[in-house]
């Protein structure tokens, strides 16, 4: 009964890791809920065009990860019975593997934090290719060792795999350029502008452009606010933090030569605006006051 188990379970754990590969070469994301949701939902597959041939195809290739288990497991048996158990592998081996791991991994997590905290964004960047990675930070505490902690805006470009703006900005400069003043509301309907419920907004909005189908890009500030700023998806929000990559607009205005402030009720550090939509903006155009943290949509 044992030995079906293990080939059965290691079976399966080499093919998720071929499917979450393959799965990021081709989309670029591992297996997430949606892919999950996609795979569980009937007709979901389908929906994408999968045929009996694919089907099939994906059939045979579980079918060989399973037969690789059995063959490895075979050989195994075959050459422990044959010559016993293996001299060159002391119990001690197991041993220092274990503490070679345990360095490994305690390594990577404070090179990642000093890598976060100095600036160096080409080892973020790298972390996109590693499935479900979760950071961690200590900027404070390398602040308190001395480490000169660098600001989003001085982080170096990292040489990553985000290609944003797929192409040059065009932009004619206007001979009178506008006054900008963008207000986001936390969790504000539309429908609600009308002269009777927001009179001094409805009245500033007909002296103003006003965008009426405009679609917001997901229902939370995180994504909703990157959305109205980029005009992108909003999955686009970790590559932009990874790479430290700021709005194409905030761009616009500083070769424009704009004198900007922007005001938040709660912080720029989260959601981590200060990493993406405003990278580029010196810390003392932003200005934080007190307020609520992430909750409803954006608009």
């Amino acid at each position: 009964m044992f030995y079906p188990l293990a080939i059965l379970c290691t079976g399966i754990t080499t093919l998720f890791f071929y499917a979450n590969a393959k799965l990021f070469t081709l989309y670029g994301f591992f297996v997430n809920s949606f892919v999950i949701n996609l795979v569980a939902t009937p007709g979901g597959l389908e929906s994408l065009g999968a045929s009996d041939a694919s089907n099939a195809t994906f059939a045979g290739i579980a079918v060989a990860f399973i037969a690789l288990q059995v063959l490895l497991l075979a050989v195994t048996l075959f050459a422990y019975r044959k010559f016993g158990e293996p001299k060159w592998l002391p119990d001690r081996f197991f041993t220092g593997l274990l503490v070679l791991f345990v360095i490994a991994t305690v390594g990577e997590r404070i090179v990642y934090a000093y890598s976060s905290a100095t600036g160096v964004a080409s080892i973020s960047s790298l972390t996109q290719k590693v499935p479900y990675y979760l950071g961690v930070t200590a900027r404070g505490l390398f602040a308190k060792m001395g480490v000169k902690v660098k600001r989003q805006e001085e982080f170096r470009v990292a040489k990553g795999s985000l290609n944003y703006p797929l192409n040059p900005l065009d932009v004619v400069k206007p001979a009178k350029p506008y006054n900008v003043v963008w207000l986001v509301s936390e969790s504000w309907r539309a429908d609600m502008l009308d002269p009777e419920i927001m009179p001094s907004t409805w009245g500033f909005a007909q002296t103003a452009k006003r965008f009426t189908r405009h679609y917001s890009g997901g229902n939370g500030t995180r994504v909703g606010v990157f959305t109205m700023f980029t005009g992108i998806p909003g999955n686009y929000w970790f590559p932009f933090l990874a790479e430290r990559k700021g709005a194409a607009v905030i761009d616009v205005l500083k070769a424009q030569d704009y004198q900007t402030s922007f005001y938040t009720s709660a912080k720029f550090s989260y959601p981590e605006f200060d990493g993406t939509i405003f990278a580029k903006v010196p810390s003392e155009q932003l200005h934080e006051g007190q307020g609520v943290a992430e909750g409803g949509s954006a608009g």
